[in-house]
């Protein structure tokens, strides 16, 4: 899509918006953008294609009242907003048609050269069906339990659950986001449960309802997480040494709400936390290398010290050899 159909689709919505009471017929619209009628009616078509809810009455288009409510951003504000949503896009979630009309939405508010690489990227894009996560918020919102397939990774077949959806969340280091709920016993009693939403293959509505727990309570639990896995014991004590040519990244970043750091007598940095689930940590953990030893618990340090001598196995390198490091 060239970058001037792009922006006059953004004008477009404009229009419609500073319009929303009355509406607008697509000669109006035209005349408003010095265009042809026809080419009007096409980027109406355009809209409607990208998720914008839109309605005709008679020959004027509205757009649906509840979509958007009046923001004015200051130029601070409006780059924070910016940030995240292109996230979003390089993260490829403009397959989905939720994310098209949310940006669609969102940019409006954006300057021009703001909104023009959140929205050229999503041109040749394939878009997805929503069903499952549209189907998902409608039965967190009417309380209904939900009948899923869910496959696990490496798993040779899907698995089959019945799931009270309490809330969605992202991950913290990672674009992935996740469904929190309540997994039904045969009992029917709960027992919580975390999915990767990109796991989810089909959801059907049930009729059964359930009862939500409070809000506060789910993001109490995972505030002891690492990311997102909320474990079914009390938080681990964990404990890293640094070298200490990594102190001022670290101190960069709030890793985890728990988490205190010091310097040891010979100047490494000790890193200390309470975490629900330290196997949640273990992509972090890699990713620092020799860099990072794991002080406790004993079972991630035993793990990474293993993969550690599978790595230096699998180079030809001599895993006996002192560490340069430590």
């Amino acid at each position: 899509m060239p970058h001037n159909t792009r922006q006059r689709l953004r004008e477009t919505f404009k229009l419609l918006m500073r319009n929303a009471g009355t509406g607008m017929t697509t000669p109006e619209i035209a005349n408003s953008l010095g265009v042809t009628r026809q080419t009007s009616h096409k980027d109406i078509q355009r809209l409607e294609e990208d998720g914008i809810p839109l309605y005709q009455e008679g020959d004027r288009y509205f757009v649906d009242p509840s979509y958007h409510s009046e923001i004015h951003l200051s130029l601070p504000e409006a780059w924070f907003l910016y940030l995240p949503l292109r996230r979003l896009v390089r993260a490829g979630m403009g397959r989905f048609q939720l994310i098209v009309s949310l940006l669609h939405t969102i940019t409006s508010l954006l300057r021009e050269e703001m909104a023009d690489p959140l929205l050229q990227e999503l041109e040749e894009v394939q878009r997805s069906e929503d069903q499952i996560f549209t189907t998902l918020v409608r039965c967190w919102h009417e309380c209904c339990l939900v009948e899923l397939e869910y496959r696990r990774p490496n798993a040779t077949r899907a698995s089959q659950m019945t799931v009270a959806p309490w809330w969605f969340e992202p991950a913290v280091w990672s674009d992935a986001s996740y469904l929190i709920g309540g997994l039904r016993q045969k009992d029917e009693s709960y027992e919580r449960i975390t999915l990767k939403l990109d796991r989810i293959l089909a959801v059907r509505a049930s009729l059964e309802r359930f009862e939500r727990p409070p809000v506060q309570e789910i993001l109490a639990a995972i505030e002891q997480t690492w990311g997102i896995w909320v474990g079914e014991e009390q938080p681990v004590r964990v404990r890293l040494r640094f070298h200490n040519r990594q102190y001022d990244r670290l101190r960069e970043t709030r890793w985890h709400p728990t988490q205190q750091m010091m310097l040891d007598e010979e100047g490494y940095v000790i890193w200390e936390a309470d975490i629900s689930e330290p196997q949640e940590m273990l992509p972090f953990l890699r990713g620092w290398g020799a860099d990072v030893e794991v002080l406790e618990p004993v079972n991630i340090r035993e793990q990474i010290a293993s993969e550690a001598a599978a790595t230096a196995q699998l180079y030809g390198l001599d895993p006996d050899k002192p560490s340069e490091f430590f």
